[in-house]
Order: C-alpha cells, then structure tokens, then sequence
C-alpha cells in the first residue's frame, strides 16, 4: 500500500491557485522527524516487533499539531522512518 499526492499539470492537489487563491500572507508547516516504529521497544530490550508505544506518541503529535494556531499548510515527515539497518 502507498500513499502519495502526486503533481499534475505543474500543480500539488489541494495546493493549487484554484484551491488557494491568491497567495496571502504568512503560513506555516510542521518539519517532523524520526518516528522509527518499534525502537522504544529495541532500547527497552524487545525486538522492535512492538509499536504501542510510538503509536500512542503519534496520536499526540497530530493532536497537538491539530491545535496549532495558524493551522499547519502541511506537515512533512522525514529523517528515519523505519527503525532498521541497511543489510
């Protein structure tokens, strides 16, 4: 399964003219990094099979991105995504 928002005719989805007018202002965006699903439990001695943990963190992340004011544009996510090692 993936997930995307792919260009088309030089504009993003949701982020056209047509969607947002005339450029206004300020705005804002998230930059959030290295959620790496199931290092909590490789630090805490597991295998990395459990997410629990990371997933109730990312719960909290969007809420309190939700509540940001301005809301965010966007929201990017980089860094380590995957807890894992090259092989």
């Amino acid at each position: 399964m993936s997930f995307g928002i792919k260009p088309s005719n030089k504009c993003v989805q949701y982020f056209c003219a047509e969607d947002e007018g005339t450029w206004n202002g300020s705005y804002s965006f998230v930059f959030a990094t290295d959620p790496q699903p199931g290092f909590i439990d490789v630090v805490e001695g597991g295998d990395g099979s459990k997410w629990e943990k990371e997933i109730q963190l990312t719960n909290q992340f969007v809420k309190h991105v939700n509540k940001l004011n301005p809301t965010p544009k966007f929201v990017c996510l980089g860094g380590d995504i995957a807890n894992a090692f090259p092989r």
